[in-house]
């Protein structure tokens, strides 16, 4: 090979480096099934190979010691728009090898009409292999900045009977300088006319990955309708639903498990499309554990499973004149939104607890998005629950059917929060959380009171409702009567400072009379869940027995 070929291919392989073969293969239209080298496949396409060079001379001229930075600036080349074009660079040399112009069909709805000419424009630099997603964000955000559409696409906006409700006030009377205050469950702060495109397109992306680890752009097209008719309908004031996902870390299902539905949601297992919230969170890869037959095994530590729910989202948008004096208005009712949310999770979680009262399966959250649609970048959080008490488990297929029968029954009995919040968090503490066993006893206890306490001879009514529940026979009624009135005096001791050494089996003890108790009242006696307090669900036992 002579040295000029040398050079030719080491220059096509930074590129490919560089720009990905995604992306590569969405500009030079080429057969993603074929894996010939990428000189073989453009041997026969003159326009293929021109484009080819011309981004091996893109890639060339930002050369940088940092890969990160290079590829950066390679996404800032080929978003910029040419004189006279409307499309990035990258789009036009899309154009140019296929020599067609990719278009949208125009609808009745100019706002979706220009934004969907964005989205044809920008595309190619979603696919672009950038390290973190805020430079996905910043190349597409600096191109549409730069775009010819910009002013049109704003009068657009302002002109939409809804869209225009974003900026109230003065504020919407000319598209120069419209601002608002906007609140939304994961931003407050100023909202501005400039940052609709950016923010509604980078959305679309979001909404459309969830469902395809790469999205068309077709995928990504229908996902902007969806977002534009979510965007005018928050404007106009009303609350709608969005994707949240969540990881779920400790049960490992059976290897032929995929998904299924339940009350909450849709629980699958952990995939491609997550690859994008494991990245953000630093999640990937595994660890290592000893199983419950005391063999070394391998675990994700992001978890196994991801729980699919849809949550409440709604914005707020305020007239201001001056931003830096503005007092933060937070909505009043996005404190429910998260609580409902975290709720849903923590049912689930207690639901796989409930399969083995006696050796409780623990789960914990490991990361956390949720979908905002009005504001840039990705809203995520996580743990790292490798580092804590919960130790991954193996499931099989009869605990996993029992897990969704019981999620069914924890998300129908067990969703108002003032009545059983309590049992279901200190429950979930006592089990996932408390590493001291006095820990574990007081908040086993605080259950038992959740759902039998009463305003006197609480420990009697509360120990003797439990006997009654869990048993049949006279004498295991006893006995259980017994074993949880002294488990009550231990507590007592623990809490008024008369004693801190707890023994463990008397915590899991405790516990474990906690778990059977709730999922009795679940599948045998939901009528006493339906009663208003637990001083009435006390009286029902004593008088039905």
């Amino acid at each position: 090979m002579t040295e000029s070929n040398t050079a030719a291919v080491n220059d096509i392989g930074r590129a490919r480096l560089l720009l990905g073969d995604t992306f590569l293969a969405y500009v030079l239209d080429l057969d993603t099934e074929d894996s010939s080298p990428l000189a073989e496949k453009l041997a026969s396409r003159p326009r293929g190979s021109e484009i080819l060079d011309s981004l091996v001379r893109v890639v060339h001229s930002s050369r940088t010691e940092n890969e990160s930075e290079a590829r950066y600036r390679v996404g800032q080349l080929l978003g910029q728009y040419t004189e006279g074009s409307r499309k990035t660079l990258a789009a036009q040399m899309r154009d140019h090898v296929t020599g067609r112009h990719v278009d949208v069909i125009p609808t009745r709805d100019p706002v979706f009409d220009l934004l969907a000419l964005e989205a044809v424009s920008v595309y190619p630099l979603f696919l672009l292999p950038l390290q973190q997603p805020m430079d996905v964000l910043l190349t597409v955000t600096t191109a549409l900045h730069q775009s010819p559409n910009r002013d049109r696409l704003e009068r657009e906006i302002l002109a939409d009977e809804s869209l225009r409700q974003m900026f109230p006030g003065d504020s919407a009377k000319e598209s120069s300088g419209s601002q608002s205050y906007m609140v939304s469950p994961s931003h407050a702060g100023s909202f501005d006319l400039t940052d609709v495109s950016e923010t509604i397109l980078t959305s679309s992306w979001s909404l459309a990955c969830l469902t395809v680890l790469v999205p068309s752009l077709d995928d990504l097209i229908s996902a902007l309708k969806r977002c534009i008719e979510m965007a005018r309908r928050v404007a106009s004031g009303e609350m709608i639903q969005v994707p949240s996902r969540v990881g779920i870390f400790g049960p490992i299902p059976p290897p032929q498990f995929e998904s299924t539905s339940i009350a909450a949601g849709v629980l699958r297992s952990l995939d491609s499309r997550d690859k994008q919230f494991l990245e953000m969170a630093g999640l990937t890869g595994e660890s290592n554990y000893a199983d419950e037959t005391g063999h070394a095994a391998s675990f994700r530590i992001a978890g196994d499973l991801v729980l699919e729910l849809e949550t409440s989202y709604r914005a707020e948008f305020h007239e201001v004149e001056d931003l830096s004096d503005f007092d933060t208005p937070w909505l009043s009712d996005m404190e429910h939104h998260y609580k409902s949310e975290s709720d849903a999770t923590d049912r689930v979680r207690l639901a796989l607890a409930l399969v083995d009262p006696q050796k409780p399966i623990a789960a914990r959250t490991s990361w956390h998005w949720n979908f905002d649609l009005l504001s840039r970048g990705s809203q995520i959080s996580w743990s790292r629950p490798e580092l804590s008490s919960v130790i991954p488990t193996r499931l099989a297929p009869d605990q996993l059917a029992q897990w969704f029968s019981l999620g069914n029954l924890c998300e129908s009995e067990f969703k108002d929060r003032a009545k059983f919040g309590v049992s279901v968090r200190r429950a979930l503490s006592a089990m996932s959380l408390r590493a001291d066993p006095d820990d574990i006893l007081i908040d086993s206890v605080i259950v038992w009171e959740n759902l039998f306490g009463t305003s006197s001879e609480t420990v009697n009514r509360v120990c003797t409702s439990m006997a009654l529940l869990l048993a049949d026979d006279f004498e295991d009624r006893r006995r259980i009567l017994t074993a949880c009135k002294k488990l009550y005096d231990l507590r007592s001791k623990v809490v008024h400072g008369a004693s801190s050494d707890v023994p463990y089996e008397k915590s899991q003890e405790a516990l474990s009379f906690a778990l059977r108790t709730i999922r009795e009242l679940l599948e045998n006696r939901p009528g006493l869940l339906r009663s208003r307090t637990s001083e009435l669900r006390s009286q029902e036992i004593f008088l039905r027995n």
